[in-house]
């Protein structure tokens, strides 16, 4: 994304998700989505194998993930415009942190040496670098 100089799609939802969130802590104690978000199941059963990941868990990680604590996130969000400035930081931070990572991972991919072990191919001796390039390699001489 620093070729084109837009944020990445993770950053657009991260920005709605800490903006609605804000929102609803916002909201009226009364308001169905507030009473539906901070909700509790009082009864009934789980599903065998697994439960579906609510929103509210989802929110958390992209909480962590921009480094927001969750201690202080009902307090931020009291104020709009400091909680609009810290959303937006945050996803800043979290864009140039996802960035950096990814160069190092192709850093890292592109600095390792290529496979040492080579495989000869019996009919033509051309050198193949894994077992399975050899394998389609042979295919050729049927």
């Amino acid at each position: 994304m620093t070729q084109c100089g837009i944020s990445a799609i993770e950053a657009l939802l991260q920005t709605a998700q800490l903006r609605w969130y804000g929102h609803v802590i916002r909201m009226d104690n009364t308001r169905i989505p507030k009473q539906v978000f901070y909700g509790q199941l009082h009864h009934g059963f789980r599903r065998p194998g697994g439960q579906y990941k609510r929103y509210k868990y989802c929110l958390k990680s992209t909480v962590t993930q921009c480094g927001i604590t969750p201690s202080e996130l009902e307090t931020l969000a009291m104020d709009r415009t400091s909680w609009r400035s810290t959303c937006k930081s945050a996803v800043e931070e979290f864009e140039v942190r996802r960035i950096q990572e990814l160069e190092a991972k192709r850093d890292l991919r592109k600095s390792c040496p290529l496979s040492t072990s080579n495989f000869e191919c019996q009919i033509c001796h051309r050198m193949c670098r894994s077992r399975i390039g050899l394998l389609a390699h042979n295919k050729s001489h049927s």
